[in-house]
């Protein structure tokens, strides 16, 4: 039988393990940014790569992008990282990013359309990089280690094949589009052209899918919560169909969230976690 007494015991060892947590986490974000900012890596890669983020819509991305652009830097210190912002996210993106525009190379830019959502947005940041070598980065990612040499069409992981996926698999025959099955999601938290040229044939109609995706899937028989979970990432599943994962290369072979590997995500746009906070950090740290 458990009594009153026993039942204080526990929420009082539930209560100390919360804030043991908490005091960690916080350390070790404070830590971490210290190393990132005042030093570097001593292995580092002399690579001078052109990095953009997109903070738009919600000022918390800002604080979140920190770890990203701070983490990335200390790995890539000849990089130079633009953060592509809104007028909702400006003050704190200035706020936020201070110390580092002092320390690396890093320029914020206010250069978003308000009246675009942020899928659009981020499309049309990823065609503009179209041609280049430039890398387009999610801002919720960590880096624990300098980035992999890869060439060609760049994404951050392939996901599944959408004929192995049931939802997609029934969805996609639905959409006014040709789509192969074989194909496959792309996570885009990391996507670069690595210099190729998309077809301006395909850049129209990839925007076309992107601003009329929601009126098609409202169409379909679908819960809510699918339906939501389809227009969420339309801008990932619009660029995996219109290219072929045959011509695609991943930076990482699999993963998964707070993995601890040379690069990793919080997904904080799903669930809302971040790096260092309340003790939720990779298995790494």
């Amino acid at each position: 039988m458990i009594t009153q007494g026993d039942s204080e015991r526990s929420l009082m060892i539930r209560i100390m393990r919360a804030l043991t947590r908490i005091t960690i986490g916080g350390f070790t974000s404070f830590f971490l940014r210290i190393k990132w900012l005042f030093f570097q890596e001593s292995r580092n890669t002399n690579s001078g790569y052109s990095v953009h983020l997109l903070v738009v819509k919600n000022p918390s991305y800002a604080y979140v992008s920190q770890v990203c652009i701070e983490s990335f830097l200390y790995f890539h210190p000849n990089a130079k990282v633009v953060v592509h912002g809104d007028q909702r996210t400006e003050k704190s993106l200035r706020k936020a990013l201070r110390m580092v525009m002092v320390r690396r190379d890093l320029e914020i830019i206010i250069d978003q359309d308000p009246s675009l959502t942020w899928q659009e947005q981020k499309v049309n940041l990823i065609l503009q990089l179209s041609g280049t070598n430039d890398i387009f980065i999610d801002a919720d990612l960590k880096w624990n280690g300098s980035m992999p040499n890869r060439k060609g069409i760049c994404f951050f992981v392939e996901e599944f094949i959408f004929a192995e996926n049931p939802l997609y698999k029934e969805v996609l025959p639905k959409i006014n589009l040709k789509v192969q099955l074989e194909n496959s999601m792309k996570n885009t938290s990391f996507f670069s052209w690595g210099g190729e040229k998309f077809d301006p044939s395909k850049k129209h109609q990839l925007l076309e899918f992107i601003s009329g995706f929601e009126r098609q899937v409202a169409l379909l028989d679908l819960s809510e919560t699918k339906k939501q979970e389809l227009s969420r990432i339309v801008e990932q599943l619009g660029l995996s169909i219109m290219l072929n994962r045959e011509e695609c290369v991943f930076l990482k072979d699999n993963d998964t969230q707070f993995d601890g590997r040379f690069v990793e995500s919080s997904y904080f746009g799903a669930t809302g976690t971040k790096f260092g906070k309340f003790g939720i950090t990779s298995r790494k740290f």
